[in-house]
């Protein structure tokens, strides 16, 4: 599963967004895993399809504050589970994400760019009230070495 590059010039100006993906962007963009999904993307800067195990460890080494590859198991799967039985469909449904649930694969969807443009607003606007800096070790985003 190929899609085209997600973080073109062209792709942060020509895509605009109504008011009712905005408002569906940022009711997702409310629980952190749907927000680490979208970063996972952004960060390794992936624009084709992943594992879901990928994202999954490199969510849980995120919320653990561990290298990608000291993730314990537990954390692994209680990340991977909720990923597989709540957030990604939903990410999906709204067009952040590609997902297919067969193979567990999952790649930026055609709104994934509108997304992180939010994201990043919402950082940057809320950084003093909800980034924990002293959290965030670059090895979290390994370029899904998982």
């Amino acid at each position: 599963m190929m899609i085209s590059s997600t973080l073109t010039a062209e792709a942060w100006t020509e895509q605009v967004a109504d008011e009712e993906t905005i408002a569906t962007i940022c009711n997702l963009l409310g629980n952190r895993r749907c927000q680490a999904v979208l970063a996972y993307f952004f960060w390794t800067d992936h624009d084709e399809a992943v594992p879901v195990r990928a994202v999954a460890k490199a969510i849980a080494a995120y919320e653990e504050s561990c290298p990608v590859d000291a993730v314990e198991h537990r954390p692994y799967k209680r990340v991977r589970e909720t990923l597989l039985q709540t957030h990604l469909q939903k990410l999906a449904d709204a067009g952040l994400i590609q997902y297919d649930g067969d193979r567990k694969w999952v790649a930026p969807g055609r709104d994934f760019n509108i997304a992180v443009q939010v994201l990043l607003h919402l950082f940057v606007v809320l950084r003093p009230l909800t980034l924990d800096t002293d959290r965030i070790d670059s090895s979290c985003f390994d370029g899904g070495n998982a």
